[in-house]
């Protein structure tokens, strides 16, 4: 199997560069794939063609390229700024965040209080309060009552 492309750096970080967390996770993904091709003993080559030089199938990657980006709504021809990179990571972070929470065992008193992320919390200045609400939320209180009811006393009343 030949995989043709226009990008040498994308053969060079593909080919030859082990670590790649610091790279885009096409390249990941690429390396992933080429590593199962070969568990089924299939011969690939990687191989740098000219670009725009009228070659059938690098014109037909191309404008296919160009589909797959126009079916994306989120990609933008904007330049991407310091800021604007932090929003894109934030918004990531906050759907895989959200996702976890929504799929997870774990936390659903706190989940059925607040089933959104991504929001703040707003405590009272009051050090009492704040920390009262934030035991409520955790699930956590030294009520007598709550703690019968999670088990551990054996008794609601105090002695």
């Amino acid at each position: 199997m030949f995989i043709l492309t226009d990008c040498k750096l994308a053969i060079t970080y593909i080919a030859w560069k082990p670590i790649m967390h610091q790279y885009h996770t096409v390249f990941s993904q690429v390396r992933v794939l080429l590593q199962a091709l070969h568990s089924l003993n299939v011969v690939t080559a990687l191989a740098c063609i000219p670009g725009h030089s009228g070659i059938f199938y690098n014109e037909r990657a191309d404008s296919m390229a160009k589909q797959a980006l126009s079916r994306h709504a989120d990609v933008s021809e904007e330049p991407l700024t310091f800021p604007s990179c932090k929003r894109l990571i934030l918004k990531q972070v906050v759907a895989r965040w959200q996702d976890h929470l929504d799929n997870s065992t774990t936390g659903r008193v706190t989940y059925e209080m607040i089933p959104v992320v991504g929001y703040k919390t707003t405590y009272q200045r009051n050090r009492c309060i704040a920390v009262s609400y934030a035991r409520l939320l955790l699930h956590d209180t030294s009520l007598k009552d709550h703690q019968y009811r999670l088990g551990l006393k054996d008794t609601r009343l105090s002695v």
